[in-house]
């Protein structure tokens, strides 16, 4: 079994996510609301809408992912003694 380190590294580690039913609750009325969008919006303003609400997700997960990941290296670093005297 390779460390969890080398799965980062190939790109074979997948994220375990728990589907609460506050997130599958969430789900169900994102769904609801694109079927309504879906009836009163062309297809390319669905289409312009749904990219956009993509791009934006993408970004805000990649900063969530990016300061989870800085708040666990500070962590790290102030548990951690210095090792090195300068």
């Amino acid at each position: 079994m390779k460390s969890l380190l080398e799965e980062i590294y190939y790109g074979n580690y997948e994220r375990q996510s728990v589907r609460t039913p506050e997130y599958k609750a969430a789900t169900a009325a994102m769904a609801k609301t694109w079927d309504a969008a879906g009836e009163k919006l062309s297809r390319e303003e669905l289409d312009g809408l749904w990219s956009t609400a993509m791009e934006l997700s993408l970004l805000e997960g990649y900063h969530d992912f990016r300061d989870g990941f800085r708040l666990g290296v500070s962590l790290m670093l102030e548990v951690f003694p210095q090792s090195v005297e300068k």
